[in-house]
């Protein structure tokens, strides 16, 4: 049986496995030395990395076992977003610094599996998210 276009959803482990990706490129571009020759940004972009998938793991844990509780699973989303928010501020900094060897094509992947964890994120509907 099919399902129809618009009844499409993006399963609860997609996130996660979305934030995993996101950790892991972060993880390989700020551990190589070439890129990142100082250690103290690159330690803040892995923190923003790490803590949206945690975020998120508490999300899907709390939405498996207590679907009720909204407030919960609102502030998981909105704490997933901020880390979001965070880890692009960090990046645009990282990239306009010429301390930082990052090539537009490797800033590019990355800001692209920000952009579709956030988007799928943003479609979850727990949390009010306003629109610019």
């Amino acid at each position: 049986m099919s399902v129809r276009q618009g009844e499409h959803k993006t399963s609860h482990l997609q996130y996660v496995q979305d934030a995993q990706n996101l950790a892991q490129y972060t993880l390989t571009m700020c551990n190589n030395e070439n890129r990142f020759p100082e250690p103290e940004l690159p330690s803040a972009i892995k923190h923003e990395s790490l803590a949206i998938l945690k975020s998120l793991r508490y999300l899907l844990s709390t939405y498996t076992y207590e679907k009720k509780n909204r407030d919960l699973l609102t502030r998981y989303q909105l704490d997933a977003l901020a880390h979001i928010d965070a880890l692009y501020g960090l990046l645009e900094l990282a990239y306009n610094n010429p301390i930082y060897k990052i090539d537009a094509k490797s800033m590019e992947y990355w800001i692209g599996l920000i952009v579709k964890l956030e988007d799928s994120l943003k479609q979850l509907g727990s949390a009010p998210i306003c629109e610019n």
